[in-house]
């Protein structure tokens, strides 16, 4: 199939984006604006529809990550809650969990060398015709179609559905990266809660550990920053004095800091022009969808480009397809929030047991248990 393709972006979204377009033939362009294409955070979950819908890719990311059997959620009165992956995802599924940096090597394997074009970013873009053309400093560039996979604060939006705004969802992200030592070795993802706040551990690979602190706070503070990883024991101590006890003497990894936001842009095409990823729509990040809902929009997209080529029809099914589906998750994603919130502010002690998680989580995913 012919067609020129500009992806904007080299995150998960517009390299998912890139290999399931040149799998069909598509002429394709990549531009990032950062000098290379880089992971944002520690670790990132794979749950069963991400891995679907990245089709050929699917086996050499798992090969790359660690399979999730369970959760353990530890309260502060000793209690501890179970969840069965396996009791949330049909026929017993599990979630796989990788380094986002590894998760953006295998993407970027799969393209031609040198298709990704750094430190390069649109200036201008304009429909003309039956094509978009784009202007950088080395000049301009028409295209059939444009994809903004350019992230939360994406440029492309402000052309596709400028109304729309990232929301703060008043909570805050310290994310790093640890080795495997006798103290943090074990098959499930770990999560510690107290105070309104929340400390987890999660295995990534045979060698790394993702370890975060979520915890309120009515500022959110610059966008992404580095932290001490002081702050990061201290808040994780304040949560469950278990967990200050985990990290104590740990070499801790540099740590992110970021906020979570909302987004659910109220159109993802304009003309030629279409969205995917962060800059279409985010979800808070106790979800584990942000990165999965990304390739499922790459997959959706690809799959109406090979049905209509690369054209205007192809971007109206594409949002047709996704729109019903990314509006119903990320409203029970705001339930989901809003019931952990709830959760957080009973009296010790009154935490759910084990037995209401798995149903709880399966409404959750509902929407995204059929392929999209």
């Amino acid at each position: 199939m012919a067609g020129d393709v500009l992806i904007v972006g080299a995150g998960i979204a517009g390299l998912s984006a890139a290999g399931q377009l040149l799998a069909r033939g598509v002429r394709v362009d990549v531009v990032e604006r950062s000098a290379q294409p880089r992971a944002v955070g520690a670790g990132i979950m794979l749950h069963p529809n991400a891995l679907h819908h990245l089709g050929g890719m699917a086996a050499t990311v798992r090969r790359a990550a660690t399979a999730v059997p369970h959760q353990l959620i530890f309260d502060r009165d000793g209690s501890v809650n179970r969840l069965d992956w396996t009791e949330v995802w049909p026929g017993g599924a599990l979630p796989s969990a990788i380094r986002r940096q590894r998760l953006l090597e295998c993407l970027v394997d799969q393209l031609p060398q040198g298709l990704v074009r750094c430190s390069t970013a649109p200036r201008a873009m304009r429909q003309q015709g039956d094509g978009v053309w784009v202007e950088f400093d080395t000049g301009a560039r028409r295209y059939d179609l444009v994809i903004g996979a350019d992230g939360i604060h994406s440029w492309v939006r402000e052309f596709v559905s400028p109304d729309a705004s990232p929301d703060y969802l008043g909570q805050v992200y310290l994310r790093t990266l640890v080795r495997r030592c006798p103290a943090i070795d074990f098959p499930e993802w770990r999560v510690w809660r107290g105070g309104g706040a929340f400390f987890g551990a999660m295995p990534l690979d045979e060698n790394w550990f993702h370890v975060f602190v979520q915890f309120p706070t009515a500022a959110p503070g610059p966008g992404t920053t580095s932290a001490a990883a002081a702050e990061l024991v201290d808040r994780a101590t304040a949560v469950h004095a278990d967990a200050g006890r985990l990290l104590a003497g740990i070499d801790l990894g540099p740590v992110l800091m970021r906020p979570a936001f909302g987004l659910t842009a109220p159109r993802l095409v304009r003309g030629r022009v279409a969205l995917v990823g962060d800059a279409a729509h985010a979800v808070a990040p106790s979800t584990t969808q942000g990165g999965g809902l990304a390739i499922e929009d790459t997959a959706v997209l690809a799959d109406e480009i090979g049905r209509h080529g690369t054209g205007v029809a192809a971007l109206r099914a594409y949002e047709s397809r996704r729109l019903p589906r990314v509006r119903e998750f990320a409203r029970r994603s705001r339930l989901h929030g809003t019931l952990l919130e709830t959760v957080q502010s009973r009296p010790v002690g009154a935490a759910p047991r084990a037995s209401g998680l798995a149903p709880w989580f399966r409404r959750l995913y509902e929407p995204l248990m059929p392929p999209a």
